[in-house]
């Protein structure tokens, strides 16, 4: 009880409507492309965060397998159960993405296409929504993004 009353009201109010609202934009097929459109839902939505998390998992793994090797410390078992894992998780992803079994050119794309100002750069075609990257400009990213991953691969 005490936790509604550190609450605002407004806010209360918000929390007793979400049954309702979330009814309404899931019964409604208007409501459902209204809610896509709030949230950012657009075309390959599925792939961009699957290649967000693959490079999210790849770096992570990477930065922990470092500061690991570099602390030097006396490793327990669960620890080098853990740091073995990490490795494995890690050397698999930079494998699947050397082999190109995993398609990260959509976030890629993705990335640079909205990094940089529509109106000024070479890089993007002009008047098509969502952004997207000349043919060129994506064989120069792809091709700057797979020596990148292997030089990565590498160190």
């Amino acid at each position: 009880m005490n936790v509604l009353r550190t609450l605002q009201p407004s806010n209360v109010i918000l929390i007793a409507a979400m049954p309702f609202i979330i009814y309404l934009f899931v019964s409604t097929n208007n409501y459902k492309r209204s809610i896509f459109a709030i949230v950012g839902i657009g075309e390959n939505a599925g792939t961009l965060f699957a290649g967000f998390l693959c490079l999210l998992v790849i770096f992570t793994t990477g930065f922990w397998l470092a500061y690991s090797l570099l602390k030097g410390t006396e490793l327990s078992k669960a620890n080098k159960l853990g740091q073995n894992s990490a490795f494995i998780i890690y050397f698999a992803l930079q494998v699947l993405i050397a082999t190109n079994t995993i398609d990260l050119s959509v976030f890629v794309d993705s990335v640079i296409a909205n990094s940089v100002d529509p109106y000024t750069s070479d890089l993007i075609q002009k008047a098509v929504r969502p952004r997207q990257l000349t043919p060129e400009a994506q064989n120069s990213v792809l091709g700057i993004f797979s020596k990148a991953a292997f030089i990565y691969l590498i160190a």
